[in-house]
């Protein structure tokens, strides 16, 4: 069975900072979860919740992601590709979902043809 990577969707644009070691990327982007509320034969899809994350990209990884994702654009990661990042603070002990990547796809949605 291929499990599939989740579809996540940009928060926000790419935030490019330059620093002495080259080219950062810094973006959010969410998870919806969905619930099947329908029948198996019948399946109507409900949203029942969102997992946001914040993602950092390096060098030529930030270039991609400048070049092809803006805010609201579908990407999925690729297996081991990235890595969770949990960097704490004094104001934030424990922050979660931070994660480093490395490669990802961009999610072409298919559009409905209006007729």
């Amino acid at each position: 069975m291929k499990i599939s990577a989740p579809l996540l969707t940009l928060g926000s644009d790419p935030e490019p900072t330059f620093t002495d070691n080259g080219l950062m990327v810094k973006f959010r982007a969410a998870e919806n979860h969905n619930r099947n509320v329908g029948t198996k034969d019948n399946p109507e899809w409900k949203q029942v919740g969102t997992s946001w994350f914040n993602f950092t990209a390096f060098d030529d990884t930030a270039e991609k992601v400048l070049n092809e994702l803006e805010k609201g654009d579908g990407f999925r990661l690729k297996a081991g590709k990235h890595s969770k990042k949990n960097i704490g603070t004094k104001e934030k002990p424990n922050v979660v979902n931070n994660y480093i990547i490395y490669e990802f796809e961009k999610y072409e949605r298919q559009r409905e043809q209006q007729r």
